[in-house]
């Protein structure tokens, strides 16, 4: 590689930045094949720049990150040649990743499924963390690396011109006309910062998703999901209300939602009667008039003597989730049913009880049975589980003013809140995290992982020590894990203050002011693990009030009002 022999050579900084630059550009061109056909050595080829803790083997191995985005940390912002030792070894571990990632291609068969499939989730990845500067977050070179994907794209789908021209001349020329517009775009803005994600999401990546499906389905290509897949392969975009598979995220996916299963689950979260005092149900910490949250910093223990843990979670979109609790301890809905039901400071009551108490309600007999028809024994376990986590499914809605305005209602936003998406995606860096269109750590195109982060959260406003709460550490214990917690949604987030694990935060205003600093550090907490960019954000405050006004307008109370009829 040329930039393995400039480093050994002593080159300058400019010119290694060029060759990086180079090289990634370069590595853009084939991601769309090398994501979806060996994504265990793409992760090594351009993977996060953060230790990943290997939890499932029950040892808590710690696993080095190495790629482009650890290369690019000895680059940028500045280079000066005291560790081109270590930085000369991350570049021969990344050509052996390519040679690897060569070796496995030559075994590989292309379909026409598969390159379609690919294509999709490709652009899908552009425009949720590529515009973002997710895999650039230091050279910002995102938008050049999107016309490189683009580019990619026009060529790939060249292969398919005969064949369309004949089908389908007015769609041949749609699609042309779609990627030299989109082109011309990306070639003419090139600036992070300036860069307008709105309009290029809404006039070039919308309609470029939604075309490539149209050709598909044209061509009569096979875009099924060879897995159960959050994304819809019928999704024409990311932004269509029924895009995501709500079932994927279940315990069984086959195991589909129904309204009698929902309503079902919707008597038991209002019943008191499953806590142990008889007392305490679901809806006492997740109040639909506060969407689904409490309203306080740390609810208090059933007991009314102490105070729980951490900070309630809305319950809305919830089930858009791959992992839950601030911890992100359980996968499934069924199974925060169980932790909720049986934690002596939360509701005290056990599995058990309650299905006792079902089986001595003929109200409730009646309802287990429409609601799972098909079973000899519709009051068990799993039911009550699954029935509450239906409900919980129930309360996910996708409707927001942001949503509308993506999917072409121009009237949903105004300049200053469309600023403020675009300064969500770029300058603030907050879709490096809450990614869009969920806003949670969902990580795309797959949003299948939930992301976890370690900010540095204060204790409180005026002791700026980190919090106690060592979160995902508790469970596997492992230096990346101390003090890391799942990110949260950030959709119906001007309804569930206050905020952060420990609700140190009342306002919007102060959380944008905790990020503007460089979270943790910017506070002088020291911690070794933040994997918050540390550096300061620069938000003007015209710039922090543009980014509030637009959270605000990813409000959907569509559910709550449906609840409270």
């Amino acid at each position: 590689m040329l930039l393995d022999k400039s480093i050994l050579g002593n080159a300058a900084a400019p010119e290694l930045q060029e060759q990086f630059k180079a090289a990634r550009i370069a590595y853009k061109q084939i991601e769309f094949l090398s994501t979806y056909l060996n994504p265990g050595i793409d992760k090594l080829i351009n993977g996060p720049p953060v230790p990943e803790v290997e939890e499932e083997d029950n040892q808590n191995t710690v696993i080095q990150p190495e790629g482009f985005q650890v290369i690019e940390t000895f680059l940028f912002p500045v280079y000066n040649g005291a560790d081109s030792s270590t930085l000369q070894k991350e570049v021969q571990a990344l050509h052996a990743s390519f040679k690897r990632l060569l070796f496995l291609s030559e075994t590989n068969v292309l379909s026409d499924s598969l390159i379609f499939r690919a294509l999709r989730k490709e652009l899908f990845r552009v425009a949720a963390l590529g515009i973002a500067g997710y895999d650039s977050d230091l050279a910002h070179h995102s938008i050049e690396e999107t016309r490189s994907v683009w580019e990619t794209i026009s060529t790939t789908l060249a292969c398919y011109n005969d064949r369309l021209q004949q089908a389908a001349p007015l769609l041949y020329e749609r699609n042309n006309a779609l990627l030299n517009s989109g082109l011309h775009y990306l070639n003419n803005n090139t600036g992070f910062d300036s860069f307008n994600r709105m309009e290029f999401l809404r006039k070039y990546a919308n309609p470029l998703s939604a075309a490539i499906l149209e050709t598909a389905t044209c061509l009569k290509v096979d875009l099924s999901n060879q897995y159960k897949l959050p994304l819809k392969a019928g999704a024409h975009t990311l932004f269509d209300e029924d895009a995501f598979d709500i079932d994927a995220y279940a315990a069984d996916p086959t195991d589909y939602i129904n309204k009698d299963k929902v309503l079902l689950g919707e008597y038991l979260f209002f019943d008191p009667a499953l806590s142990g005092n008889g007392k305490r149900s679901c809806a006492s910490c997740h109040q639909p008039e506060k969407a689904f949250t409490d309203g306080v910093a740390k609810s208090t223990t059933i007991d009314g003597r102490r105070i729980i843990k951490r900070n309630t979670l809305t319950l809305l979109n919830a089930g858009l989730q791959s992992a839950l609790f601030y911890d992100a301890r359980v996968t499934y809905l069924e199974d925060q049913i169980t932790d909720v039901l049986t934690n002596v400071d939360e509701m005290d009551g056990s599995v058990e009880k309650g299905i006792t108490f079902i089986k001595n309600n003929r109200t409730y007999i009646a309802l287990f049975q429409k609601a799972f028809p098909a079973s000899r024994e519709p009051v068990t376990p799993y039911h009550l589980q699954n029935a509450i986590a239906s409900y919980i499914r129930s309360l996910t809605s996708l409707n927001s003013p942001f949503d509308r305005y993506v999917r072409g209602d121009t009237t949903q936003l105004n300049a200053k809140e469309i600023r403020g998406f675009n300064l969500y995606m770029g300058k603030a860096k907050c879709a490096t995290c809450h990614f869009i269109p969920l806003f949670n750590g969902a990580l795309p195109p797959d949003y299948t992982i939930m992301e976890s982060e370690v900010l540095g959260v204060p204790v409180s406003l005026q002791q700026r020590k980190v919090d106690t709460d060592k979160g995902r550490y508790f469970l596997h214990p492992a230096a990346p894990n101390e003090f890391a917690f799942r990110v949260p949604t950030l959709r119906n987030v001007a309804l569930t203050a206050p905020y952060m694990h420990n609700g140190v935060y009342q306002t919007l205003q102060e959380v944008l002011d905790f990020y503007n600093k460089g979270g943790g550090a910017g506070l002088h907490i020291r911690l070794s693990n933040q994997t918050l960019p540390a550096d300061k954000l620069n938000l003007t405050t015209e710039d922090q009030d543009n980014i509030i006004a637009f959270l605000e307008k990813l409000t959907d109370t569509t559910v709550i009002h449906k609840r409270l009829k």
